[in-house]
């Protein structure tokens, strides 16, 4: 197989080892809030399997060359806690029907987990970790057609009552939505002119080009005029047009708000993408480099948003905000970047209650991506020994351009991009202190690759720099699409899709009993 099918693979193979620990946590967690003997003794021999199909997903992992970090399995067991741990006391029947709901829903999850590892494995050409993803596939339908059978009759109410009241409650939802929507009368992307800041790059040029490509004009805008010659050139001069500015610089910002409205007559959507990162620990970090971040990340997204809400009150349109999954969970080693994020957070929620309570047409939106496989480690000021790197999982940047021209179309709140920026956060907010160590012991050597640190002298810190593209150097698989993402952009089809498995399930209980 080559480098790269190895990367992948190893990649599968730490997913679905952190996955069966996570099931392994939840089935320990139930049987020890449980009263029933009988049940807590089925719970602890589907625990000791699960440990045993770790166990093995371990060794064959090491085989391969990998070494499990225990990041992924160290925060899925945290998180894998929590639902149990909600629970603790609760030992009534409703309640163990809904706890055998969960892992019939997690063993099910698990096989999906096995078949994604045996392909990825079949692809690369590896028939022993093909053989041994089949094998544990087959061991977890035995698992799963178990918790079928222990599930009592008062499963059937449970969850006849759950998806009752999460139908309701999406109904109510989508009634919210669509008022909001009229309210703020977001047009299609076809018709729109949006304003992308920082698009030479990265998820800006992604979206640029994305947003081109769906027949918005577009204004683009970036420090390297190079770059956008280029970009306008590829997308069509008649459709983007760049603007060499400098975020940091409020006259800049105000050009190039007027460039769109000397060009288009005005603009629908305004995107603040422009940011810079450093890498070091934040004694070592000078302050002038401190600031310079700041005078990008932060006030380039507060002059752009201020221009931007004033054009828009009158207009009607989306202020959308590109924020970090750092605006809610602090990196070591990122901290003047997450400070920044953490401050882009705060302003943005402050302008979107203020817009909203003057019934402003403005949808205020913030983009949170995780990892995202753009050139901005090489791009980033970097105090470190070694070149910076990101942890994954790594999503591509075209995931976030489709999140981002969503949020032009449907007013959204606030948005995750990945799911393991969304574990997280919800990590850093439930388990502060257990998050805190865990970053301590896994994210100063995940941020640093084993390759030497490059030139001081090049980073985009200051001025532009290259490279000028959407890809980064991320060194594994950087995925193209995002199952958590997608169903939080789409909660309809989301309720329907589990709507329509209970309704299945509920026939096939039915005709059981």
């Amino acid at each position: 197989m080559t480098n790269a099918q190895q990367a992948a693979l190893m990649d599968y193979l730490e997913d679905t080892i952190a996955a069966e620990q996570n099931f392994e946590n939840l089935l320990k967690s139930f049987g020890e809030i449980t009263s029933d003997r009988e049940l807590n003794q089925f719970f602890s021999r589907m625990a000791s399997k699960a440990n045993s199909q770790h166990e093995r997903l371990t060794s064959r992992l090491e085989a391969l060359g990998g070494t499990p970090s225990g990041a992924k399995t160290a925060l899925a067991m945290a998180l894998g806690a929590a639902p149990a741990m909600a629970q603790a006391g609760y030992t009534t029947p409703e309640k163990t029907a809904q706890h055998l709901v969960m892992v019939y829903s997690a063993a099910a999850a698990e096989m999906a987990m096995y078949e994604a590892l045996a392909s990825a494995a079949a692809e690369a050409g590896d028939e022993e970790t093909e053989k041994l993803a089949r094998e544990l596939q087959a061991e977890e339908r035995e698992d799963y057609e178990q918790v079928w059978q222990a599930l009592p009759s008062t499963a059937l109410v449970a969850f006849e009552t759950a998806l009752r009241r999460t139908s309701e409650k999406s109904k109510r939802t989508a009634k919210v939505r669509e008022a909001f929507e009229t309210r703020r009368q977001l047009k299609p992307i076809d018709q729109q002119v949006i304003v992308i800041t920082g698009a030479s790059s990265g998820i800006g040029l992604a979206t640029a080009k994305l947003a081109a490509y769906k027949g918005a004009k577009v204004i683009a805008a970036a420090r390297s005029g190079e770059a956008l010659e280029a970009l306008s050139n590829e997308s069509g001069a008649d459709r983007l047009i760049p603007v060499t500015a400098d975020v940091g610089h409020e006259d800049d910002v105000r050009r190039i708000a007027q460039t769109a409205i000397d060009r288009f007559g005005g603009f629908d959507t305004w995107i603040n993408n422009a940011g810079v990162l450093i890498y070091g620990q934040l004694l070592d970090v000078s302050i002038e480099d401190m600031r310079r971040l700041f005078e990008t990340n932060f006030w380039g997204t507060v002059y752009g948003s201020r221009i931007a809400a004033q054009h828009l009150r009158e207009r009607g349109g989306a202020l959308i905000n590109i924020g970090s999954v750092e605006s809610d969970r602090t990196l070591p080693l990122q901290g003047v970047y997450s400070a920044s994020k953490h401050a882009v957070q705060a302003f943005t929620d402050a302008l979107r209650m203020e817009l909203e309570k003057e019934d402003a047409p403005v949808s205020v939106t913030l983009v949170k991506p995780g990892t995202i496989d753009t050139p901005i480690t090489q791009h980033a000021r970097n105090y470190l020994p070694n070149a910076p790197q990101n942890p994954g999982p790594a999503y591509t940047p075209q995931v976030v351009a489709k999140v981002i021209l969503h949020c032009a179309e449907h007013p959204v709140r606030h948005i995750h991009v990945g799911s393991g920026g969304r574990a997280m956060a919800a990590a850093g907010a439930t388990f502060p202190k257990l998050t805190d160590k865990f970053m301590e012991a896994m994210m100063f050597e995940a941020q640093q690759s084993e390759r030497p640190a490059p030139d001081p002298a090049k980073n985009a810190l200051h001025s532009p720099s290259e490279p000028y593209r959407e890809r980064g150097d991320y060194p594994g698989r950087a995925r193209n699409f995002s199952v958590y993402t997608t169903a939080a952009l789409h909660p309809w089809i989301t309720v329907a899709a589990g709507i329509g498995v209970g309704v299945m399930l509920t026939a096939l209980l039915r005709a059981r009993r």
